[in-house]
């Protein structure tokens, strides 16, 4: 990331982090979204709407790409 990595209580620069699960494949699913022309919160708003469809009880982790995405908006 552009902020450091974070490992055992940590912070590390220009390095990666791994996390490995063995999760059952029917407890999750894979999307990706096009945030092209849109603001983080539309793309939100897209997430929130397609997981709603998927499971009764969403739970997200996202990630994003690029280095002009701003969490902020």
């Amino acid at each position: 990331s552009s902020s450091g990595e974070i490992t055992n209580d940590e912070i590390h620069e220009e390095s990666i982090v791994v996390m490995l699960l063995d999760i059952n494949r029917d407890a999750y699913r894979l999307n990706i979204f096009d945030g092209e022309g849109k603001t983080s919160y539309q793309v939100g708003q897209s997430v929130a709407e397609w997981a709603k469809t998927v499971y009764d009880n969403p739970a997200l982790m996202v990630m994003t790409a690029g280095l002009f995405t701003n969490g902020d908006q």
